[in-house]
């Protein structure tokens, strides 16, 4: 079972988007999803279908086939052990046996579509059967939280650049950067993007949200015993943007008036 759950399959629809999973039919990693969608490639993805579970019932007894990873090893329902084999042919190709049922399963993606087609073949069946299914709908925004660092870096550094006295260009500095840098990169060309309409970001206020990407990553590190400060460091940051007047700040000032005598900046 171990050497199939690390075993994985991925196809592609030409957009920037794909169907891939474990070969038990687990979710073992986060891009994995059944129909990951490229709505704007390759800035903009959306996992609208994580998983198509399918159970057989004969004579009223159910054979799950699909199977779930749990954070402890777990795997369950167990469907693994109605599969009977897996071939990657010119497209992935799952055969189960249960209850005297025999199915083919088959996926691919469309090329050129955000579409995933799992084709079943019935080969063999008794009486009295069927095969139910449960489709689990995500919808959800694909990104990875090391971006999250990667983004505070860059903002940083720009910020750097901004307050210096020697009224630097940004945008050709980013422009440049794409070119002669081991920086370069496509947030760096986003970056530009942003400040080809808007040279000194006069429009966006500087208030962030997150989307789960950060706490998800980090609660991974967590469970792992793995230190992320520069995740951490950056998803922290979005919090403190948040704010417009931090309570904390406060209690610092204050504290470092009543022990060293420091003095403080009152409020207006």
């Amino acid at each position: 079972m171990d050497d199939r759950l690390k075993l994985e399959w991925i196809e592609t629809n030409g957009l920037g988007g794909w169907a891939s999973a474990s070969v038990l039919g687990a979710n073992t990693r986060r891009y994995h999803g059944l129909l990951i969608a490229a709505t704007k490639s390759p800035e903009e993805r959306i996992s609208l279908l994580s998983k198509l579970d399918e159970t057989v019932v004969v004579n009223k007894i159910k054979y799950p086939l699909g199977g779930n990873q749990y954070k402890d090893g777990v795997i369950f329902p167990c469907g693994y052990f109605y599969l009977d084999r897996f071939k990657r042919d010119l497209f992935p190709v799952f055969h189960y046996e249960a209850g005297g049922l025999s199915i083919k399963k088959t996926i691919t993606t469309v090329y050129g579509e955000n579409t995933t087609l799992v084709i079943y073949e019935i080969l063999e069946a008794p009486q009295n059967a069927s095969v139910e299914f449960q489709p689990f709908i995500s919808g959800s925004d694909y990104h990875n939280g090391i971006e999250y660092g990667m983004m505070q870096s860059i903002a940083e550094g720009f910020e750097i650049m901004e307050k210096s006295p020697f009224n630097l260009d940004l945008k050709n500095i980013a422009s440049g950067w794409q070119y002669s840098s081991v920086v370069r990169s496509w947030l760096l060309e986003l970056m530009v993007l942003a400040l080809k309409d808007d040279s000194k970001l006069e429009t966006p206020e500087g208030f962030l949200e997150d989307s789960g990407e950060g706490r998800w990553t980090i609660q991974a590190a967590m469970d792992l015993n793995i230190t992320a400060h520069v995740i951490t460091a950056a998803l922290y940051t979005r919090f403190q943007s948040r704010q417009e007047e931090s309570f904390s700040m406060k209690v610092l000032a204050a504290l470092r008036n009543q022990f060293g005598g420091h003095s403080i900046i009152k409020n207006r």
